[in-house]
Formats: C-alpha cells, structure tokens, sequence
C-alpha cells in the first residue's frame, strides 16, 4: 500500500509541476500573459519544490522518484531561462 501512494503523489506532483510550468512558460514567451515576473516567480517556487522532493526522495529506496524530480527541477528551471530570455532580453 505504501508504494501505491509512493507512485500517486510522484505522478500528481510531477504532472502538476510540468503541465504547469509548460503552460506559464508558453503563454509568457508568446505574449498572452503579461505578467512576466510573477511568471517567473511561479516556475521558480515549481522549480524549488522539484528540487527539494528530489534532495528527499535521493534516500527513498524508490530510487526513481529522485530522477523524476530532479527532472522537473531543471525542467522548470528551463522555464524561468526561456522567459528571461524571450521577454526580459528582447
């Protein structure tokens, strides 16, 4: 049973995490969402969470929720740069 919930919250998180930042990241870059900052501060926070569930679960025996998370991590991280880049920059 432990494993069951193991498995829901990675994929509800991980989900969340990457529909979210994929979102926010699409719609700042193509200049539906004017709120460039607070889009930046959202992936941020996304980021910092994916990174601190991957420092947690690098001790889990589920080895794969670490991987999982930190792909997420740089993920959302990935979205914070592509922002700067497109609306801070240009």
């Amino acid at each position: 049973m432990n494993k069951f919930w193991d498995i829901l919250y990675t994929s509800l998180f991980s989900y969340w995490v990457f529909g979210t930042v994929t979102i926010i990241t699409w719609l700042s870059v193509t200049d539906y969402l004017d709120r460039v900052y607070a889009s930046m501060l959202y992936n941020a926070v996304f980021a910092l969470a994916s990174l601190y569930l991957a420092l947690v679960n690098r001790e889990n025996k589920f080895r794969k929720n670490f991987i999982i998370f930190l792909v997420g991590f740089f993920y959302a991280l990935a979205g914070v740069t592509l922002i700067f880049y497109y609306r801070v920059l240009s």
